[in-house]
């Protein structure tokens, strides 16, 4: 059964026999699995097939069938592990529970304010296997990692329907789990997480200061789930049924988790480095914010720019050691000028604008969305929300952009039922785009364009001392 319903971390163990079974005339065998707080062990049925030549080869495949084993990292390769309990004794006090419980703990549990009812779509959705052979790939790759197992004997209790989105300016291939049409993230408790921001950000900032960042490796395969409850994070693909063991892309919790992930990160380095001194460590670099899997880093002025460089090559060597995953390619070394969440950061000009990219991916959407819009003035919900949610990432940079997005955020909340529930994956739904609001979009457009030319500035808090730590000034004025 499922133990206590009304527990937020209930294992999912209905389909755990304890009895000795045959199965299309083979025998059933049987592994090891361990119950939720560790006081007991559990078997769980293996069903290897009739028709191997021996033993041996049963058992070669009954191992690669296991959907549960007694190790708390499953399939994912020993070079790709995270070293918990190293990082977890490195970590200031505050953070030490949680990395222990990731790590002797079995992993993030599904916190879930009631167990979903069972659900299989079927199939995934069209998207998915519209360039098929960079889905295979892409899921052969995640089975390799270990951050799927299976094929399964059974079906899990839970099926998310996979879709996916092909970005051709990075020639970027992501599946996408829909775990809101399988009722799941319905059930998954709410948790608070707030993002570092710009705003954040840019308070730590000096005067010339150097900039550098990081940005985390399929960031989310760095959090195993608890094993318990990988049932309700099932795959269906090419007729087999498999599970998710780590973070996937479509569950409501990940983003919370990935920013306690980033944030205990942040907190850990900056310690070290400042335990470790100036010629093994790196006091002088440090990570002011994160944004999911994104670290902005600052070093003060006085540093030459080898000198920068030589302290957070060791910081990325640190993450190294504690097993985590950071992409080369993407690691920006200091410099004065550097992009945080989308936005242009000078620390001589002290000036902020929006990356030329975001302006005309941006204006690039705003012009599809006007070309998809009907005789009559309707547009797709789905297609409106996803201009006025860009946008609206823009606003921190342009005062007055919040009221100027008004009447788009009324249109699109002017669709039948729009209120009562989310966007789904397949939201076809038509909203009547007012005049006002177009004339709106085109005005924010026209304003984000012109800061192109006219940065938005602020004011940099002081080079900081071990006497003037405190909080700074304004950080920035909006135009």
């Amino acid at each position: 059964g499922y133990g206590d319903l009304t527990s937020p971390a209930s294992p999912l163990w209905d389909r755990i026999s304890l009895t000795r079974l045959r199965f299309q005339g083979a025998k059933a065998w049987y592994a090891v699995l361990r119950s939720i707080n560790g006081a007991h062990r559990l078997l769980v049925l293996k069903v290897p097939p009739r028709d191997f030549p021996d033993d041996a080869a049963r058992w070669d495949h009954a191992q690669r069938q296991a959907t549960y084993r007694d190790d708390r990292f499953g399939r994912f390769l020993p070079g790709l592990r995270v070293h918990w309990e190293a990082w977890e004794a490195d970590a200031e006090p505050e953070d030490r529970p949680w990395l222990r419980s990731m790590g002797t703990g079995g992993g993030a549990p599904i916190r879930l304010t009631a167990v979903p009812p069972s659900y299989f779509r079927g199939e995934n959705y069209p998207s998915h296997m519209e360039l098929p052979d960079r889905a295979t790939q892409d899921f052969h790759a995640m089975l390799a990692r270990g951050a799927i197992e299976g094929p399964l004997h059974y079906r899990p209790w839970v099926v998310n329907p996979m879709g996916a989105v092909y970005l051709p300016e990075k020639d970027k291939f992501r599946t996408i789990h829909d775990c809101t049409a399988s009722g799941l993230n319905e059930h998954v408790l709410p948790d608070e997480c707030r993002y570092d921001m710009l705003e954040d950000a840019l308070p730590l900032q000096t005067p010339s200061c150097w900039q550098a960042g990081w940005d985390l490796t399929d960031a989310f395969y760095h959090q195993h789930r608890l094993q318990e409850h990988c049932d309700l994070l099932g795959v269906f693909f090419e007729g087999e049924f498999y599970r998710f063991r780590f973070s996937p892309f479509g569950c409501s919790d990940c983003p919370a988790l990935q920013q306690q992930f980033s944030t205990v990160l942040k907190r850990t380095a900056n310690r070290v480095g400042r335990l470790r001194g100036p010629h093994r460590g790196w006091p002088d670099v440090t990570t002011t914010a994160v944004f999911m899997d994104d670290g902005h880093e600052v070093a003060p002025a006085s540093l030459s720019q080898e000198e920068a460089t030589q302290q957070f090559v060791r910081k990325m060597d640190y993450l190294a050691e504690l097993g985590i995953s950071e992409s080369a390619k993407k690691r920006v070394t200091p410099t004065k000028i550097k992009s945080y969440t989308g936005f242009l950061v000078d620390s001589v000009h002290q000036t902020v604008t929006a990356e030329p990219k975001k302006l005309s991916k941006y204006s690039d959407s705003l012009d599809d969305l006007k070309a998809s819009c009907t005789p009559a003035g309707e547009v797709s919900r789905k297609d409106l929300a996803r201009v006025i949610g860009r946008y609206q990432h823009l606003a921190p940079i342009l005062q007055g952009a919040q009221q100027l997005l008004t009447a788009a955020y009324r249109a699109r909340d002017n669709a039948p039922t729009s209120r009562c529930r989310p966007l789904d994956w397949d939201d076809t739904t038509p909203v009547v785009m007012t005049p006002q609001a177009w004339q709106d979009l085109e005005l924010t457009r026209s304003l984000y364009c012109r800061r192109r030319q006219d940065s938005t500035t602020w004011t940099a808090c002081p080079q900081r001392t071990a006497s003037s730590r405190g909080t700074p000034r304004r950080p920035w004025t909006s135009f």
